[in-house]
């Protein structure tokens, strides 16, 4: 059955589920970015990364996407985040983003 509505907690819930599944291909996915256009760049809720050092350049990622779906917090971050052992540089957890959906 489809749903027709889906909150954050539950895209982490998926998210985290897919962690203990395989870490490798969930962080592999996540940290990749693929540069997108400015109409793109400039959505008012989608996640997208600029550079300074290179003007009109733009990428984003499946978390910026998924995070375009809730909408952006005042300080402009999304309801999605997820924590990353600096060690291995692998994804630990997502969670809701502190300060948000409150």
């Amino acid at each position: 059955m489809l749903k027709e509505s889906v909150t954050p907690q539950e895209v982490c819930d998926l998210l985290n589920s897919l962690l203990k599944t395989d870490r490798e291909f969930i962080t592999n996915i996540m940290k990749t970015h693929i540069p997108c256009n400015k109409k793109v760049a400039e959505h008012p809720t989608v996640q997208v990364r600029g550079y300074k050092d290179y003007p009109d350049s733009y990428t984003c990622d499946i978390l910026g996407i998924l995070n375009g779906l809730f909408g952006i917090q005042e300080d402009g971050m999304g309801a999605i985040c997820y924590l990353m052992d600096d060690a291995s540089e692998k994804i630990t957890e997502f969670k809701i983003t502190p300060g948000g959906l409150k």
